[in-house]
């Protein structure tokens, strides 16, 4: 790429669909130019039956159709659409894919759950300084979670689970004859995300966290975002917002 150049991009979760257009002068420095979030719920279904149903994906297509419209009236020279756990594991979701391609003349990328950590280590490392530590950094999405530990070099260690929580409201749902399978799968979540322990290899310098999810959890908490758009955020007080939301 030349710079300065006007790029795009789409994140296509399970939760909502986010679209960015930003004014790059260098490959790390740019001004968001247009932001939009369009609230389809691609999750929805998919992670009870496994496929996405015909009004979401109608949805999912009016709202790239709208980006297409945008990006065309705005000259944007450079575009990437990502869609993550949702559209990974719908059985039909080749098809949206099709359909975005054909009727917004978008290609949509469906991408693994590591590579979706290598692009949340890149993110952090753009807002925080990793240099001379190991950290452990912790993707909350709406249908799975990559936790990674990671220092300023890149990723030593990553793994992604299928879990998140638009996954969880949907077992919830599901779950009102049998209350107790909600309790099971949240205890089932906690064992699979137990992170080794430190040793004499690592001593993490601590937890970065990003998604919306955390976010709001930030806000409960009155963490004040910095200048970098970063929160600061204690375990005491997370804690504190955890016992007051659960009563």
């Amino acid at each position: 790429m030349s710079f300065p150049a006007r790029a795009a991009c789409v994140d296509t979760g399970s939760n909502a669909i986010r679209f960015m257009v930003a004014d790059f002068v260098s490959p790390s420095l740019y001004e968001p130019v247009v932001m939009q979030r369009a609230p389809v719920r691609l999750g929805h279904q998919v992670f009870l039956n496994g496929r996405l149903t015909t009004v979401t994906m109608d949805g999912a297509v009016r709202a790239f159709a709208g980006f297409r419209e945008e990006m065309d009236r705005l000259g944007v020279t450079h575009l990437r659409a990502v869609a993550t756990s949702a559209v990974r594991e719908a059985t039909n979701g080749d098809l949206l894919v099709e359909r975005i391609d054909r009727e917004a003349g978008i290609r949509l990328e469906v991408i693994t759950g590591s590579e979706e950590a290598r692009l949340v280590h890149l993110a952090v490392g753009s807002r925080i300084d990793l240099t001379g530590g190991q950290w452990i950094l912790v993707d909350l999405g709406g249908g799975s979670v990559e936790v990674s530990l990671a220092d300023d070099a890149g990723m030593l260690w990553s793994q992604s689970h299928t879990m998140g929580s638009v996954r969880l409201l949907e077992e919830l749902s599901s779950s009102v004859e049998d209350p107790g399978r909600f309790q099971r799968l949240l205890t089932d979540y906690i064992s699979v995300l137990r992170i080794p322990a430190p040793s004499q290899y690592w001593d993490p310098s601590g937890v970065i966290a990003t998604g919306g999810n955390i976010e709001s959890l930030a806000l409960l908490a009155a963490a004040t975002p910095d200048q970098n758009g970063v929160s600061r955020l204690l375990v005491e007080d997370l804690r504190r917002v955890i016992e007051h939301l659960s009563r």
